[in-house]
């Protein structure tokens, strides 16, 4: 039996504006982007990942709240994919999901298609004895082949940041993972992730890998390489009736706010000049991602309205 555990895509954006795009590059062109947050139940574009219970019938992953020792809140309220929210992850033990990216997406039902993929970015933490594995292998053939991102790259992809951030030890602190696909069609119609977690014998408790916040990200043309900072901006109260106080944590001279709601429609939009501002959203009550991007780096937070 294999069980698919269907995950939120809220916010597929197709954008042309400079400064509107939060993707690791920025584009001219038209984009796609996938945002998995592991917050709800959504499935409106039916994309999924697959938790592999018929090879592993011990798997640990599951998504939800974390109450651990070491992992106790998540990057995003309320949930996370993580081995176990509430256990030490069990010894002698292998777990895995799949996360599929088929070549060509529609923007929504009945619409044109859009391709290819890729670029893959999300949030993790590893608490982990030095038996334990954690392990990312992409396959581009429909799962015949599989390679360890931990020994190299395949040469269809690169690392989107400078500083290469390896899947391997216990982190104390959030760490980022982003690679992007070389421009160029993939060798088959989906492109799979195979994230596999291998406990060794220590019977020492230990919490496991928890990820939050993945983006999944399609068709690019080139342009200007972006770096995500979580701690750009700073905003107040969330949640509000609409009126945001927004902070910039540095000097910013030109930057940019879009504010998409839960289909990925842009329901507000300014330019920023000064790093101190109001914005005003007349909202009805729900959630809502905010971008903001000023220069080379961006940000996204969640905020709330509650009218």
């Amino acid at each position: 039996m294999r069980i698919f555990v269907y995950l939120k895509c809220e916010y597929p954006l197709f954008m042309k504006k400079l400064f509107t795009l939060i993707a690791v590059l920025f584009s001219l062109s038209v984009q796609a982007q996938y945002y998995l947050g592991f917050d709800g139940a959504d499935t409106f574009f039916n994309h999924l990942i697959v938790v592999d219970t018929f090879n592993y019938h011990h798997n640990q992953w599951q998504v939800g709240s974390p109450h651990k020792t070491t992992f106790t809140s998540p990057l995003s309220a309320p949930n996370v994919l993580i081995t176990d929210t509430l256990n030490p992850y069990a010894p002698n033990d292998t777990s895995v999901f799949i996360l599929k990216m088929a070549k060509q997406i529609p923007a929504w039902p009945g619409s044109t298609v859009y391709g290819p993929l890729y670029n893959i970015q999300f949030r993790y933490q590893l608490d982990i004895d030095t038996l334990t594995v954690a392990r990312l292998e992409i396959s581009e053939d429909t799962g015949a082949h599989w390679h360890d991102i931990n020994d190299s790259l395949i040469s269809a992809y690169s690392w989107a940041t400078t500083s290469i951030d390896t899947i391997a030890t216990t982190s104390g602190s959030w760490r980022n993972f982003n690679v992007y696909r070389n421009f160029g069609p993939p060798a088959s119609d989906t492109a799979l992730f195979r994230f596999t977690f291998i406990s060794g014998n220590g019977t020492a408790p230990h919490d496991g890998w928890m990820i939050d916040n993945m983006f999944v990200y399609y068709w690019f043309e080139g342009g200007v390489s972006q770096v995500q900072n979580d701690n750009l901006i700073s905003l107040y109260p969330n949640p509000s009736t609409g009126n945001i106080y927004i902070h910039a944590n540095r000097s910013v001279y030109n930057a940019s706010v879009v504010v998409y709601d839960l289909c990925g429609r842009e329901v507000h939009s300014r330019s920023i000049t000064t790093s101190d501002t109001y914005i005003d959203l007349p909202l009805p009550s729900g959630m809502y991602m905010l971008k903001y991007v000023a220069g080379d780096e961006y940000c996204t937070k969640k905020i709330l309205i509650e009218n």
